[in-house]
């Protein structure tokens, strides 16, 4: 942050990137990103089938994604089984605290708020809404097996 250098205080609300996925773990993405000043809520979403609607051609059908972060333990894959409708992953919460999950109207709100394109209801794309700590982080962007295309990843900051 070049402006920080100034004294300046400055803050990202808003990265993306996009992306090729393969299925497997070498064709996934794995943007990292790092909370400071305490907890953070973010709206992180892997958009594919919503492309379509933008011209890009060979978009990811199914994108998920899931959060690793430190003292993750090896082999678990959460969300195991995204609830419906599509992926929309409404229960990320870094310590798996289910007691404060977010709904899917929560994402949708959050979504329009930030000034986030529409998703489809009940699409494919990936959304959901995550509490985190001050820590470094990754969100990891995979595929089901033997698909793979072109991945939207966005990273919103809800906390501005």
């Amino acid at each position: 942050d070049l402006d920080s250098a100034q004294g300046l205080q400055s803050r990202i609300v808003n990265l993306s990137t996009r992306a090729f996925v393969e299925s497997g773990e070498e064709g996934r993405v794995l943007p990292g990103l790092t909370v400071t000043g305490g907890a953070q809520t973010l709206l992180v979403r892997a958009v594919g089938p919503g492309l379509g609607a933008f011209g890009v051609s060979g978009p990811l059908p199914d994108p998920r994604f899931r959060l690793i972060y430190p003292g993750l333990p090896a082999g678990i894959r959460w969300p195991a089984t995204p609830p419906s409708p599509g992926p929309w992953y409404d229960n990320w919460h870094v310590s798996l605290d289910y007691a404060h999950a977010f709904t899917p109207d929560d994402i949708r709100g959050a979504a329009t708020r930030l000034g986030a394109f529409p998703l489809t209801e009940g699409g494919r794309d990936a959304a959901g809404l995550i509490t985190l700590s001050s820590g470094s982080f990754s969100i990891e962007v995979g595929t089901a097996a033997g698909l793979s295309g072109v991945v939207l990843v966005e990273i919103y900051d809800t906390n501005f």
